[in-house]
């Protein structure tokens, strides 16, 4: 996020830019703490999550995508993420 802030000091509007939660723990408190953060300082975060899972390092060595893991959870979890982006872009 100092990025994001000293970009904001050279110019560019808070509402350029959209945080993702990515390689968070398992704990949901934890991930909605990071959220209501980022939410307070006055920039979008996408819905959703990717957690730091095995799940997501297996696909990606056989080059799959975050949502073709083996585990259904896990790829509703980035489903949700990737339509966010899709969400963002087609509001914008």
């Amino acid at each position: 996020m100092l990025l994001a802030h000293e970009l904001v000091k050279k110019g560019i509007s808070k509402g350029k830019f959209v945080f993702a939660l990515c390689r968070v723990g398992d704990s949901e408190s934890l991930e909605l703490s990071a959220r209501d953060y980022i939410q307070q300082a006055g920039y979008k975060v996408l819905a959703g999550s990717l957690p730091e899972k095995l799940g997501y390092l297996k696909a990606a060595e056989e080059g799959r995508a975050v949502t073709e893991t083996r585990f259904a959870g896990l790829n509703q979890r980035a489903s949700k993420m990737l339509q966010g982006i899709i969400d963002i872009v087609y509001d914008a």
